[in-house]
């Protein structure tokens, strides 16, 4: 009987520690998704601001007014996106009370 709680209480921990290398993975993947979106975001400000520099025109004054909004608009998701990350990680580490 004592071997076979031994042996339950090694599987159970084997357990736990593949579900929890499975959640940091899957913050981990979160995070370098974060991160291409910041990339692509900023690749998107700096064609924004490129479209700044041409010779002023209702059409590029319109295109660059829409993508400053879609930027913005961008900007408040990935804020969002992070701040649901650094909760999967206080989550992960026992550190969320609530």
């Amino acid at each position: 009987m004592a071997a076979n709680s031994r042996s339950l209480f090694d599987k159970m921990m084997l357990y736990f520690e593949r579900e929890t290398s499975i959640d940091f993975d899957f913050a981990a993947d979160l995070h370098n998704l974060w991160v291409q979106f910041i990339d692509f975001s900023n690749d998107r400000k700096l064609f924004i601001s490129e479209l700044d520099g041409l010779p002023p025109s209702v059409m590029s004054y319109n295109c660059c007014q829409f993508l400053h909004q879609v930027q913005e608009n961008d900007f408040i998701k990935l804020l969002e996106l992070r701040k649901m990350i650094a909760k999967t990680y206080r989550e992960m580490l026992g550190l969320d009370v609530s």
